[in-house]
């Protein structure tokens, strides 16, 4: 799967420090809770890089989730639904209130669904799922500079009624392989939206 990204012709950035110049990276989405509001980033390795967690679905209006830096042990940014659930689609927001990225969902005439990720600085990246999301391995491209430059697949659908019957293995939401040049912070926001988008049509 990591042969299919390409490196941007300039760096994708949503915060500063999380692009790795050199080789592609992988991040694994590893849902903590059954509610679906707990989540590790890791690297390839099983290292814990990103953490995000936030109120189980219905009790919070926003949706907001905390995420944090795990390996400098600081809060980064705060995610959240724009107005009243997903289909508004979601704002990142700095500890200081500004806003690093929106997000909204466009449904496309050939029935796929659009994620489309607007960074301030840097324009529109486009995130593509496809109608049978909700299905084991659903693989999104996520496009920028007329690139693909990361893979998101959907591993498992957090939220099942009956998580004793799953694995840690299906504890997983997404795997995503990202090309140099791309921050991991924002492919952690992309994977978010996913998995948020995944336990809605489960």
């Amino acid at each position: 799967m990591e042969d299919i990204v390409q490196a941007p012709d300039s760096p994708l950035i949503m915060v500063d420090g999380y692009v790795r110049r050199r080789g592609e990276s992988t991040l694994s989405l590893v849902c903590l809770s059954s509610a679906g509001r707990i989540f590790t980033a890791e690297d390839d390795s099983g290292y814990p890089l990103f953490h995000a967690s936030g109120l189980p679905f219905g009790m919070s209006l926003s949706g907001r989730c905390n995420v944090h830096d795990v390996v400098a042990g600081r809060r980064l940014f705060d995610f959240r639904h724009h107005l009243l659930g997903y289909k508004s689609g979601w704002v990142v927001e700095s500890l200081d209130g500004d806003k690093l990225c929106s997000v909204r969902r466009e449904k496309c005439p050939a029935g796929h669904l659009n994620i489309v990720a607007t960074v301030p600085t840097q324009g529109d990246v486009l995130v593509t799922m496809w109608p049978n999301l909700h299905e084991a391995n659903t693989a999104m491209a996520v496009c920028f500079d007329r690139k693909i430059v990361a893979r998101i697949d959907l591993v498992d659908t957090p939220g099942m009624d009956d998580p004793d019957t799953r694995s840690e293995q299906e504890r997983t939401a997404c795997h995503a392989y990202v090309a140099a040049g791309v921050d991991l912070s924002l492919i952690m926001v992309l994977m978010l939206c996913c998995s948020e988008i995944g336990h809605s049509w489960n």
